[in-house]
């Protein structure tokens, strides 16, 4: 039996393709907003799952523009009434309806002090669209299921060909013109076959280093929307960077591995970064 939430993720493909296609100009045009104001580091706003897309923000920008990225925590400004100095930021709010409080506060404050403001929203009628100098479109249409799946799909995809127009690199945006249809390649594998293969499994620790780590912070919340069979095989699971798993790991459990890393072959375990 087919789930919403596994038909909504089979609609991504489509969503990232049309989303390629439209934005492009919005990119050109931040682009060029960016070369006139120059800030000098990006802030994201974000919560939950949009959060980690900004994660995955924080990798593209640092590695292709060598800007400063940090993720503002709004219970700052909502709680602890202080307002972040942004006026010379680039300030990044992602979110599917686009309508959260605290998130359109934050961008509020940011865009008083001059900031220069973009929201990726999959609702362009929103607070949070109008805040923002510059809107990109998700293109990922209604999101019904619990679980965000092409909303973060669209996302990841969206800054990803963002990156592409500012860092003036062809060689990326010529391969996300194949996402949609790779995409489409990787629905038809027997991913069925992954619960055989965690057999027994109740825990589960999703790890990932670099660009990998915001798709392990997604794929960990993911287990509580998941169908009945995934959720009878895996109890909890528990999302870490890689480089961080072997340094401090968890307390073994009596009769048990110490770690899903004590099962992994050494050729693929992540190699600890020194101190």
């Amino acid at each position: 039996m087919t789930t919403l939430m596994e038909q909504e993720a089979r609609e991504a493909p489509r969503c990232i393709e049309q989303q390629l296609k439209a934005n492009l100009p919005a990119w050109e045009a931040l682009k060029a907003e960016i070369a006139k104001k120059k800030p000098a580091f990006a802030v994201t706003i974000a919560r939950g799952s949009s959060d980690h897309a900004a994660t995955f923000a924080k990798y593209l920008f640092e590695t292709y523009l060598g800007l400063p990225v940090v993720s503002a925590a709004p219970s700052i400004q909502t709680l602890y009434g202080k307002t972040l100095k942004m006026h010379s930021a680039l300030v990044i709010g992602i979110s599917q309806s686009g309508k959260s409080p605290d998130l359109c506060e934050v961008m509020q404050h940011a865009k008083q002090q001059g900031a220069l403001t973009v929201a990726l929203v999959n609702q362009t009628d929103s607070p949070l669209a109008h805040l923002a100098n510059t809107v990109i479109p998700l293109h990922a249409g209604p999101e019904k299921a619990v679980a965000a799946t092409k909303s973060y799909l669209t996302a990841i995809s969206a800054l990803s060909q963002g990156i592409a127009v500012l860092a003036g690199d062809v060689s990326l945006q010529n391969a996300l013109q194949q996402l949609p249809a790779r995409m489409e390649e990787a629905l038809q594998l027997p991913w069925d076959a992954l619960l055989a293969a965690l057999g027994t499994t109740q825990d589960m620790l999703t790890l990932g280093r670099g660009f990998g780590y915001p798709i392990a912070q997604e794929a960990a919340p993911q287990k509580d929307a998941a169908p009945p069979a995934a959720k009878e095989v895996i109890q909890e699971t528990v999302k870490a960077p890689a480089a961080e798993a072997k340094t401090s790991p968890p307390e073994p459990k009596a009769a048990e591995p110490a770690s899903l890393l004590d099962q992994i072959k050494p050729a693929q375990t992540a190699q600890p970064v020194q101190a």
